[in-house]
């Protein structure tokens, strides 16, 4: 069979007991959600409840028919159907349509990549269960529009089996309405708050089926041309403990490489294409350093950034100073990656125990951390270079040039002058999130390191502000910004009128208040107007001057000021 409820035995120790199951009748859906609903074991039941409560909604909402399962054979699948089909027979029951013949409708995209394993899954339970299935050999973003173009474009409801820190699922709530580039549906994420762990007690717990690959040391399933056994489970002899066994959960996708198409999990749809960094408007910075936190070091290159973005006319969305800390920084990286067009990261580069900005952003683009083939050709070419050189020369020594531009760190640069092999420093520099570029706009000059929207450079001020002129005058379209400064000579107070009315006239337009509290001061308020249009700015400046709370105040002396 391809499918398994109990946990296979290992050699290498084994696996955690099976959790007690229920007495549950698998095939009667009502009496399985008072099973569900029953369940006493106080690390799932919580979250099992809350999960039933956001179905009962959807089916309220949208109805039986407008309610469509994700069911790709995967775990977190599994387990969202099942909570499904509990919690239509509570609806039927409550509604007092028991007696219907309406099914719980699922959908499935089939890839030529399949599992067979995983296929033949699915066609039981779908079998098993008496499930509507919608099946599409075509990719997610194509079958969504035959999909709900069959329906007659009714309002329809996807469930996923999204989790928190799934790759590219950003912060979205249990209903999250489909991003802009997508057939227009709603999102319903009914595990949101679920982890690894409770996936597993889950299904152990209630003895429902999975497919058998998870008995075999897989963790995360996607096709057969990216997926296969976790590491991280493998035994000395070879084989592989069950996927119940990782202890670490953070390594749930260890065995997954990079994401040649999203998940249905996370977006039911494929990704937009790549940004065009020219294209890019607007861009975050993340500072990582608990020493800039501590204020042992002084933050100069936020406010570099800053100046720089001004000039190129890119809008700066969030800084964030961040600790050295993996979590925060790969929950900051999420946040950011799904609100502005391009990323740019600071430090945590090094190779001591503290400088894990690679791996947050390899965990935060859903990727691995592998040794980067170009990085390692690099480094041999500047160590035999600088080997020559040395032999030419004795007195010229070891440039820096090798590392000190991509770490954080003086112990960077030390490696054996004599010998050809990577040093353990110099490893550490090739072990980079898998999807990285080299990108090299500059003959001469240390590669820019980028891995999707995201570039990551040194925290080194010196280096740092290298990196990020090359980035603006290389990958970034220069756009003219417009700025009108207007000085008053009266309170804020007395212009909140003019300047509401023309933060609601002029919507494309940046309005600034800033007041100034020193008792002798002339100038009392400067409000800032600023735009990509110069007529625009111009209009919004001459609406707000000659609006009766301003011109009409005989004490109001006006200033204007153009670009500063």
């Amino acid at each position: 069979s391809s499918s398994s409820s109990s946990s296979s035995s290992s050699s290498c120790g084994a696996a955690a007991a099976a959790a007690a199951k229920p007495a549950i009748d698998l095939d009667d859906d009502l009496a399985l959600y008072e099973a569900l609903v029953a369940c006493d074991d106080r690390t799932i039941s919580g979250t099992i409840r809350r999960s039933l409560d956001i179905f009962l909604q959807a089916f309220r909402l949208y109805g039986p028919r407008g309610v469509f399962v994700s069911f790709n054979g995967g775990k977190d699948a599994v387990v969202i159907m099942h909570l499904a089909r509990a919690a239509l027979a509570k609806h039927k029951a409550e509604s007092g349509t028991t007696g219907s013949s309406e099914r719980l409708r699922v959908i499935y995209f089939l890839s030529k990549n399949e599992f067979p394993e995983v296929h033949k899954f699915v066609t039981e339970e779908v079998d098993r269960y008496s499930l509507e299935l919608h099946t599409y050999e075509t990719n997610f973003v194509a079958g969504l529009k035959e999909c709900i173009g069959g329906e007659g474009h009714a309002h329809l409801g996807f469930v996923l089996g999204t989790r928190k820190g799934d790759p590219n699922c950003g912060e979205q709530r249990y209903f999250e309405p489909s991003s802009e580039w997508m057939p227009p549906f709603m999102r319903i994420n009914p595990i949101l708050d679920w982890d690894y762990g409770q996936i597993w007690k889950f299904l152990r717990w209630s003895g429902l089926g999975y497919p058998s690959l998870y008995d075999r040391g897989y963790t995360s399933l996607g096709g057969t041309h990216d997926t296969w056994e976790n590491p991280h489970l493998r035994c000395p002899d070879g084989t592989y403990m069950p996927a119940h066994a990782l202890s670490d959960w953070s390594l749930e996708r260890a065995g997954r490489s990079a994401r040649q198409s999203s998940s249905v999990d996370c977006e039911l749809a494929e990704q937009p294409p790549a940004l065009n960094e020219k294209e890019a408007r607007t861009v975050g910075l993340v500072v990582v350093g608990d020493e800039i936190l501590k204020g042992r070091t002084e933050d100069t290159n936020t406010r570099y950034a800053l100046k720089k973005f001004q000039e190129y006319g890119m809008k700066l969305k969030r800084v964030s100073v961040i600790p050295d800390s993996e979590d925060d920084i790969v929950e900051e990286l999420r946040r950011q990656i799904t609100s502005c067009d391009v990323v740019v990261t600071s430090g945590g580069l090094g190779p001591t125990h503290d400088d894990v900005t690679l791996y947050a952003v390899a965990r935060a683009l859903g990727q691995r951390m592998t040794q980067n083939q170009e990085m390692v050709n690099l480094i041999r070419r500047k160590k035999e270079m600088q080997k020559q050189q040395e032999k030419d020369d004795p007195s010229v020594g070891v440039s820096p040039s090798i590392s000190a531009e991509i770490m954080d760190t003086e112990s960077a640069r030390d490696y054996e002058r004599v010998d050809s092999a990577l040093t353990t420093a110099e490893r550490r520099m090739c072990n980079l999130p898998e999807n990285s570029k080299l990108r090299t706009p500059k003959p001469g000059k240390w590669p820019i390191l980028q891995c999707g929207r995201i570039f990551i450079l040194p925290g080194v001020p010196q280096f740092f502000e290298e990196k990020l002129d090359i980035i603006c005058e290389t990958y970034f379209t220069k756009r003219q910004s417009f700025l009108n400064t207007v000085h008053l000579s009266v309170d804020e107070l007395k212009i909140v009128e003019a300047l509401d009315s023309v933060v609601e006239a002029f919507p494309t337009v940046v309005f600034g208040c800033y007041p100034n509290f020193a008792p002798d001061a002339v100038i009392r308020t400067k409000v800032t107007v600023e735009g990509d249009n110069q007529d625009e700015v111009t209009k919004a400046v001459d609406s707000f001057v000659s609006h009766p709370a301003v011109a009409g105040n005989p004490k109001a002396a006006i200033e204007i000021e153009s670009g500063k």
